[in-house]
């Protein structure tokens, strides 16, 4: 094998395959084809300028965001329509076009007429516009009253990632639920000038905060909260769960089919794999492709125990789960955590509620950009059942064993009825089916003494 260089991010052949265009990061190396990388390689951009004709460039885009669906789609019927007749009839839009924004919305339509999920438009050259301003986050919510800006809650942070830490919660700090924020970097906070107008363009920056009690703290500012506010969300529904279920019950959240998704599902179930029940939570599941690795764990079953001298018995599989478990799914429930919705009903592996999915099953990969750096996805990968032998899922979404409802209230309260269904399922199973689950108890050990020598009693 012939190493020619790391960090690729593209390259192509020229045609009569001696020479290579090479991607390294943002630099361009043209070399000979087989030949190793070199700094002398490189070819400079600075002198290149690009003339563009707007109405062409967009006359352009639209062929070719038409063309990919045409080339790709999974059905070359394009699901019945007149593809060629539906690029005539939006084509004709194209000289209103005035912004890069209209083109994207006139595409969308466009490609809308094709009745199916994942095809998305986005990207491209926009032509400049305003500089993004980040506004500083605390980690926290404030609750407003006559005495001003009471820090109502505070996130708490997770060490194992500088990006999940929590300002106030920080060693040394010293801030606690309760207290009035009155500043911020010297700026008095008012009924006109919230905490947030005050943090504007501070994102990611140290500052000054300054409470009724004339403490000054400094603390660095959050870009975002979300990963914050999302592991706040997990923790409190895995508490949940183990409040009510007397801590028999385990809980994991999937948030996507992709490498989070396994991190949090490695992260939760196997440090909960001796629990009785287990909920798993796919709802807002995003979509990608590791469903069935996540299903080949929840299909390994317990076939004996092993005990050591000394520490705990352990399982055969490793870590493998033994006993009942359900699916929560929710209506943002999409893609690849259809396919893993749909799996669990196929194959029984858990009891599935919630409410009906997405409805977004054809699958999509990366194709050619458009010329501006644009991008439109065609759904290439249909799926189709092999009991019912019928398209699954797309347009329809997957039906729950048992339809459960959350209502926005109790949402917003931090609660909610479907996981308080899947925690009462579970129970249930457990209390109606308990010997089906049940593990024996270390059996006597055997006298191997003669003339008992084999152990086996006859």
């Amino acid at each position: 094998t012939l190493t020619l260089g790391d960090g690729v991010t593209n390259y192509h052949l020229s045609p009569n395959g001696k020479k290579m265009v090479v991607r390294q990061g943002g630099d361009y190396k043209v070399h000979g084809a087989g030949k190793g990388f070199k700094k002398a390689d490189k070819v400079s951009l600075k002198g290149i300028r690009l003339r563009v004709v707007r109405d062409e460039e967009y006359r352009q885009i639209f062929a070719e965001a038409w063309r990919v669906q045409r080339d790709w789609f999974y059905d070359q019927g394009m699901h019945g329509t007149d593809w060629d007749a539906i690029r005539v009839k939006y084509e004709q839009f194209l000289p209103w076009c005035g912004h890069r924004d209209d083109l994207r919305y006139l595409i969308g339509e466009m490609i809308g007429e094709l009745n199916i999920g994942h095809t998305y438009i986005y990207g491209g050259d926009y032509q400049g516009g305003g500089v993004r301003v980040g506004v500083g986050l605390l980690g926290c919510d404030f609750a407003v009253g006559d005495e001003g800006y009471r820090i109502a809650n505070i996130l708490p942070g997770w060490a194992w990632k500088e990006t999940w830490n929590s300002p106030l919660a920080a060693p040394g700090v010293g801030v606690n639920e309760g207290d009035v924020l009155v500043a911020v970097d010297g700026v008095a906070l008012s009924a006109s000038v919230s905490p947030y107008a005050a943090l504007v363009d501070k994102a990611g920056k140290v500052v000054e905060l300054t409470f009724s009690d004339d403490r000054v703290v400094k603390v660095q500012t959050l870009r975002n909260e979300r990963n914050l506010r999302y592991r706040g969300w997990v923790e409190g529904n895995r508490a949940k769960v183990d409040e009510l279920s007397g801590g028999r019950l385990g809980y994991v959240h999937l948030p996507n089919m992709m490498e989070p998704g396994l991190i949090e599902f490695a992260r939760y179930f196997y440090a909960q794999s001796g629990k009785e029940g287990f909920v798993i939570d796919e709802r807002y599941n995003g979509g990608g492709f590791v469903g069935d690795m996540i299903i080949d764990r929840m299909e390994r079953e317990l076939w004996s125990m092993t005990i050591p001298r000394e520490g705990k018995v352990g399982r055969d599989p490793e870590r493998a789960f033994h006993g009942p478990m359900v699916v929560l799914i929710n209506e943002d429930t999409g893609s690849n955590g259809e396919f893993f919705a749909q799996a669990i009903k196929q194959k029984d592996l858990a009891r599935v509620i919630g409410v009906r999915t997405w409805g977004g099953s054809v699958g999509i990969e990366a194709h050619q950009d458009l010329v501006d750096g644009g991008v439109t996805t065609p759904p290439q990968f249909g799926i189709f059942g092999i009991r019912s032998g019928d398209w699954l899922i797309e347009g329809w979404g997957v039906e729950p064993d048992d339809v459960v409802r959350n209502l926005p209230a109790d949402v917003v309260a931090g609660g909610g009825a479907q996981l308080q269904a899947g925690v009462d399922y579970l129970l249930g199973e457990l209390s109606r089916d308990g010997a089906r689950w049940a593990i024996p108890g270390v059996p006597e050990y055997p006298d191997k003494s003669r003339p008992n020598m084999s152990g086996v009693n006859r």
